[in-house]
């Protein structure tokens, strides 16, 4: 009987491990994809559900050329748009964001920050980075502005981290987190 128990008890230890590792892969995908679904539903409240699943797509082709996750552009576009920029304004002010962060080695919200504080207030919180505005710029001005000057210092260079050896290994991970949601999607 000693030897049934322990031979009973290996199979219980490997079917509760088992399970285990089954509900937490399954919960980890779940909550990958809730954070998604997080992301979208912050562009939808400043831009509306249509204007979301558009610049949700949007984000999916920045991931594809950058290192950032569309989760997080995602939250790059809904501060952008609470700050108040036009759809057109924050597809061109997502695009300088991500150049910027990866050119001031940024985290890419801190940079989303100070894109919407210096394009939505009077405050020119890029001026220290050598971003200049002129306080009289209405938001079109501003827009351009900054976007043109974030082109000439880092334009591009998101793009060309995301094709080095660690850039790759980011694209792959986030890749991977979107296959990850997919499954929680479902």
């Amino acid at each position: 009987t000693g030897n049934a128990f322990s031979v009973l008890r290996s199979k219980m230890l490997l079917a509760s491990f088992a399970i285990g590792i089954v509900t937490k892969l399954l919960v980890d995908q779940v909550k990958a994809f809730g954070k998604q679904e997080e992301s979208v539903q912050r562009i939808a409240s400043v831009f509306g559900v249509d204007a979301a699943l558009a610049l949700d797509e949007y984000s999916s082709k920045l991931q594809e050329a950058s290192t950032f996750g569309d989760e997080h552009i995602n939250v790059v576009m809904a501060q952008l748009g609470a700050f108040g920029a036009s759809i057109d304004q924050t597809k061109n002010l997502t695009k300088a964001t991500i150049d910027l962060a990866a050119g001031m080695q940024l985290d890419l919200n801190t940079a989303a920050l100070l894109m919407a504080k210096s394009f939505g207030s009077s405050t020119n919180a890029l001026s220290r980075y050598g971003i200049e505005l002129d306080a009289t710029m209405n938001q079109n001005e501003k827009s351009a502005a900054i976007v043109k000057q974030v082109e000439e210092k880092y334009g591009g260079l998101a793009k060309q981290l995301a094709q080095t050896t660690s850039g790759q290994l980011q694209q792959a991970s986030n890749a991977f987190g979107d296959f990850a949601e997919n499954i929680g999607a479902v």
